[in-house]
């Protein structure tokens, strides 16, 4: 279903657009992350996670996290899905940080799964796999 605005149906723009050194970065309704260049509007790089949610289409802001020196991620985008993945980009490239999580992912599907000590709201689109 397509609404008048050209969005799907559920899609929601709630982003809050980042900014630090000289680059803006933003997250689409999908999770998809752009890193532009802030005087010139270039893409620098695109991240896209392959979320899927049928009912919850909206990205409400990334993070930005600065390891210090000696970290082999370096500087580093921090986001959330709407899928409940926890994820960390390399500022450089926008590639998944290998250390952090797993491949730069944190899954909080498969650890509720493997816990069971909480619930997820009816209609979820990632069930235990």
């Amino acid at each position: 279903m397509t609404r008048f605005d050209g969005k799907e149906e559920n899609e929601e723009d709630q982003n809050t657009l980042l900014y630090t050194d000289g680059v803006v970065y933003h997250c689409s309704t999908t999770n998809r992350v752009t890193a532009l260049k802030a005087t010139t509007g270039q893409i620098l790089w695109q991240f896209d996670p392959k979320t899927v949610q049928p009912t919850w289409k909206r990205c409400r802001t990334l993070g930005y996290f600065d390891p210090g020196p000696g970290d082999s991620c370096g500087r580093r985008i921090v986001m959330t899905t709407v899928d409940r993945r926890l994820i960390e980009l390399r500022v450089s490239d926008g590639k998944p940080c290998e250390s952090f999580g797993v491949n730069g992912v944190v899954d909080f599907i498969r650890l509720r799964c493997r816990s069971g000590h909480w619930a997820l709201p009816t209609g979820t689109a990632r069930p235990c796999p």
